[in-house]
């Protein structure tokens, strides 16, 4: 059986391969890099085994509105991402994605 080691190694990895599905179509509004807004929202995404979305909602506010709309866009525009490998046993899951919005 694998290790606690090998399994947090594996959930790391596939944590970044969502992120990165999930983040592949996200774009800063260009009214808010005009205006030199900045921040961080975070998206919390309801994911199953087989990578199907299930549900996506702002965990926590960038503190601009057009920011977390652009978040919350991208993370809904994506409704499958890579399975789960069986060692993790993912059922159905929450992960929080953090989205950054920088101007430079």
């Amino acid at each position: 059986t694998p290790s606690d080691f090998d399994l947090k190694g594996t959930l790391a990895a596939y944590k970044r391969k969502l992120s990165r599905a999930l983040k592949k179509d996200y774009n800063y509004p260009r009214a808010a890099k005009r205006a030199g807004l900045e921040g961080r929202a975070i998206v919390r995404i309801l994911i199953d085994a087989r990578g199907n979305v299930l549900s996506v909602e702002l965990a926590m506010s960038s503190g601009h509105e057009i920011l977390d709309k652009a978040a919350l866009e991208a993370a809904r525009s994506v409704k499958h991402v890579p399975a789960a490998p069986d060692s993790l046993h993912w059922g159905e899951r929450h992960i929080k994605v953090p989205f950054k919005f920088r101007s430079a």
